[in-house]
């Protein structure tokens, strides 16, 4: 999927802003953003993250209603660590909680790097 030239995919790479710029993902042809966990908190709204988030994501943040796929990640979650409070699922909510009909995708998650 994330190798399809036809398939747009957005990478969230949701770990701490240090660790994104030491080792982030590059697929070719694909796009990754930060998603600082230093952004991310309980009950936080897309709006919120969008005005923390590092000056490099933003474009590619207000294009995410149009991928075909968001994939968010961190260094250690899977799907049984996504519960209320932590980083991932707080992201994931914001994500699906916007107050306009903005996605058409569904949540594909996958296991930490």
């Amino acid at each position: 999927m994330i190798k399809d030239p036809s398939m747009t995919v957005i990478i969230m790479d949701a770990r701490s802003m240090r660790d994104y710029q030491e080792s982030r993902i590059q697929v070719p042809m694909q796009k990754c953003i930060s998603v600082p966990e230093e952004a991310i908190s309980p009950g936080i709204t897309v709006n919120q993250i969008e005005v923390k988030l590092p000056e490099e994501s933003e474009v590619l943040w207000k294009q995410r209603g149009f991928a075909d796929y968001i994939v968010i990640l961190d260094w250690f979650s899977s799907v049984k660590d996504l519960t209320l409070g932590t980083t991932l699922q707080s992201l994931k909510d914001a994500l699906f909680k916007v107050p306009c009909q903005m996605y058409s995708l569904a949540f594909l998650p996958i296991n930490g790097c």
